[in-house]
């Protein structure tokens, strides 16, 4: 009986893992993003005023891989390619893929860049620590 119960539990387990893999990822705004910046960074009103204005301007970053949402690739990493197919692949991007990519890399440089004239040095450390992915 402890058997049979402790499957269940197991089985049941694996399942919420499992749904939240599938999970679309949470969009944040910009007003949501400067909060949070606000709080864990102990942003100054001049600050707030620049980093919200910021984020605005680079909403497109906070919202997913540039506004498009989900990653076509998510989820594929280190999956074999055929059934009966044991060999690991690393997935091939198309060429509008690394091109969109490559925006999407200069975009959030550019953002750390803004960012890192409107914080302080210590500010920007716990940015690093705390937000970049």
């Amino acid at each position: 009986m402890k058997k049979i119960v402790l499957t269940l539990v197991a089985m049941m387990s694996l399942t919420v893992a499992i749904a939240q893999n599938n999970m679309p990822p949470r969009k944040v705004s910009p007003a949501d993003m400067t909060a949070q910046m606000k709080q864990q960074l102990a942003l100054t009103d001049e600050q707030e005023v620049k980093v919200q204005a910021l984020n605005e301007q680079y909403a497109d970053l906070m919202m997913g891989l540039a506004g498009r949402g989900r990653h076509p690739l998510r989820g594929r990493f280190g999956r074999p390619h055929a059934e009966g197919d044991s060999t690991f692949r690393r997935p091939q991007f198309t060429p509008e893929m690394k091109e969109q990519m490559e925006k999407v890399r200069a975009r959030r440089q550019e953002y750390r860049k803004q960012l890192k004239e409107i914080l302080t040095p210590e500010q920007l450390t716990t940015y690093q620590n705390t937000f970049r992915r």
